[in-house]
């Protein structure tokens, strides 16, 4: 986050600086913090991080990917998802599904 900067502007900026995409209209999904979220860095230090999760409007723009902060991108469906996802963002997307299967 960018001094100044609102935490929907650091996500828009984010996306955009590492995907290309610009998304428009987010609208805040759900905040994870606290006893639920703990993690631990690969140095073994134990946190709790504070992920802030949107759901965006629309996506526009060319598809690009910044190789010095992500590997690869991938939109997939519920059902397509993969085997492995970490604890944390498991939580985030389960409840987003939750939420879709239920509107």
């Amino acid at each position: 986050m960018e001094i100044g900067e609102t935490a929907e502007e650091t996500a828009s900026r984010e996306i955009c600086e590492e995907t290309g995409l610009s998304v428009c209209g987010l609208r805040l999904f759900q905040v994870y913090s606290g006893v639920k979220t703990p993690s631990v860095a690969e140095n073994g230090d134990q946190y709790y991080p504070v992920t802030i999760a949107y759901e965006a409007g629309s996506i526009e723009g060319e598809w690009h990917i910044d190789k010095t902060e992500s590997e690869r991108f991938e939109f997939r469906t519920q059902k397509d998802l993969p085997n492995f996802i970490l604890k944390n963002q498991k939580r985030i997307l389960d409840d987003y599904f939750a939420r879709q299967n239920h509107e």
